[in-house]
C-alpha cells in the first residue's frame, strides 16, 4: 500500500468541515450544511471526491479527521488513480467494478437485493490490485 491517497493528482483540491469522523481514502459528499460526510448511498451516484491525508499537519493515511475539523479532499476525473477505502469482507480482483458501499467505502458491484440490480448501481472505479477483506483497508483504483 502506498502512503498516500493521491496516486495521480486530483483535478480539484478543496477543504470543508467534517460532519463526522472521516479518514483519508473515504469517499465523501458535501451536504446541505456545507459540511462533508462519508458517502451514504449504497450503489448510488457519487462525485469522485475522496478525503486526503493532512500532510500540512504531518498526518498520514491512518490519521482521521475529527468532527468539525477541516478536511482536505480531492475530486478525481476518469482515468485518475486513487487509494480508496474498501468495505470489510471484500475479495476484490484486478478489473472488478466498484460501487459505493455506504460509509465512505467501496465494494464490488454485484446483483444483490440490498443494492438493486447491477444495472441500477453506479460504478465509481475499477480495481487495479487484488484486495482481500482487511478491515477498513485500501485498494488502488482507477476512476471511471
Amino acid at each position: 500500500m502506498s502512503n498516500t491517497i493521491k496516486i495521480t493528482a486530483p483535478s480539484v483540491f478543496g477543504e470543508a468541515l467534517a460532519r463526522e469522523i472521516i479518514k483519508p481514502g473515504h469517499l465523501i459528499e458535501l451536504i446541505s450544511t456545507g459540511k462533508l460526510q462519508k458517502h451514504e448511498g449504497h450503489g448510488s451516484v457519487a462525485e469522485k471526491m475522496f478525503a486526503i491525508e493532512d500532510e500540512l499537519q504531518g498526518n498520514g493515511t491512518t490519521d482521521a479527521y475529527a468532527v468539525d475539523a477541516l478536511v482536505q479532499y480531492g475530486i478525481w476525473r476518469s482515468g485518475d488513480v486513487v487509494n480508496a477505502r474498501m468495505a470489510v469482507s471484500q475479495t476484490i480482483v484486478i478489473g472488478d467494478k466498484l460501487i459505493s458501499a455506504g460509509g465512505g467505502q467501496l465494494k464490488e458491484i454485484a446483483s444483490d437485493s440490498s443494492a438493486g440490480s447491477e444495472t441500477s448501481q453506479y460504478p465509481i472505479a475499477v480495481a487495479l490490485e487484488v484486495y482481500s477483506g482487511a478491515a477498513d483497508g485500501f485498494c488502488l483504483v482507477r476512476i471511471i
